[in-house]
């Protein structure tokens, strides 16, 4: 039995070429469907939104994704990656913390900084110069137009490389090597949307997940893989090793780096060395049940465990 990693390609730029809604906003009062005139139940429906949808982003993605698929150098590739994937990040931004900045040059009249001081929504303020001040107000109103939604899917079958034999046109297996032991051949470069297996056929002997994006992958005739949050991949590579991601997890314990990072304050740039926690096995974003499983905070289940532990 093997583990396989598989990533999606570019599935952000896939879900931005698929039809996204534009204009024609507004609340259904009547909600019916096909399947209720069948004899589907509905015993409530919360709210039902109606609009106009159409392929408006798909020529820019597409653009974005044909240039990174030409170019020879790390720099352009990485370019336009994120120039499809910042669009993508802004319709994912939480605007509950969004703020209003507004530079004052004086301190009297309707728009100086005494007024601004004065709102109830006022936050804090930074003085640049003697006369140059920032004031940061709180949002008055949030606009709740972004959204999220992920879906983890866990498959099992006899053989997961017949299964990619039989359905290539699924999958990019264009980094397969030509004489690969699976006999696949190679298809699909780069092409959104579709599967890729991101350790292109090589087996994964051991994976350790610590938490979120906090893993360690080894796989054979390869370096081991190394991922953590927030901690530079220079100080991962030179100073953590698979290894201490095992004590982590075997002995629950922390571990803590030093690294040296460069940080901007009111416009001025620092250097600073900070201590940072680089492996934790305690997950504060999932519930933690008696095996390798977990669950999301609140989870319906958690309150049936507790229960049967008391």
């Amino acid at each position: 039995m093997y583990d396989v990693n598989y990533d999606v390609n570019n599935l952000y730029c896939w879900a931005m070429c698929e039809p996204l809604p534009y204009a024609e906003f507004r609340w259904v009062e009547e909600c019916r469907s096909s399947a209720c005139d069948s004899g589907l139940r509905v015993t409530k429906v919360y709210r039902a939104l109606w609009f106009a949808q159409s392929f408006w982003l798909r020529v820019y993605i597409e653009l974005n994704t044909e240039r990174r698929t030409r170019t020879s150098n790390e720099f352009e590739r990485n370019l336009y990656k994120l120039m499809n994937n910042a669009v993508f990040g802004k319709t994912m931004e939480n605007v509950r913390d969004y703020v209003d900045v507004r530079l004052v040059t004086c301190w009297d009249g309707r728009y100086g900084t005494e007024a601004l001081i004065a709102k109830p929504n006022f936050h804090s303020s930074s003085v640049f110069d003697e006369n140059l001040m920032a004031v940061e107000l709180r949002k008055l109103e949030v606009q709740f137009n972004t959204n999220l939604r992920c879906l983890i899917y866990f498959l099992e079958c006899r053989n997961v490389y017949e299964n990619m034999k039989r359905d290539i046109a699924r999958f990019d297996i264009n980094d397969y090597s030509d004489d690969n032991t699976y006999d696949i051949p190679r298809a699909n470069k780069k092409v959104f949307g579709l599967i890729k297996d991101e350790n292109n056929g090589a087996v994964m002997m051991k994976f350790i997940g610590l938490r979120a994006k906090m893993y360690a992958l080894r796989i054979l005739g390869k370096s081991d893989t190394k991922r953590i949050k927030g901690v530079k991949r220079s100080t991962v590579a030179k100073t953590i090793t698979f290894e201490d991601f095992a004590h982590s997890l075997n002995e629950s314990s922390q571990q803590s780096r030093r690294q040296a990072c460069v940080r901007s304050m009111l416009h001025e740039v620092y250097t600073v060395s900070e201590l940072k926690l680089a492996l934790s096995p305690h997950d504060d974003k999932r519930y933690l049940i008696p095996s390798t499983d977990t669950l999301p905070c609140n989870h319906y289940k958690i309150l049936l465990l507790d229960t049967n532990v008391v």
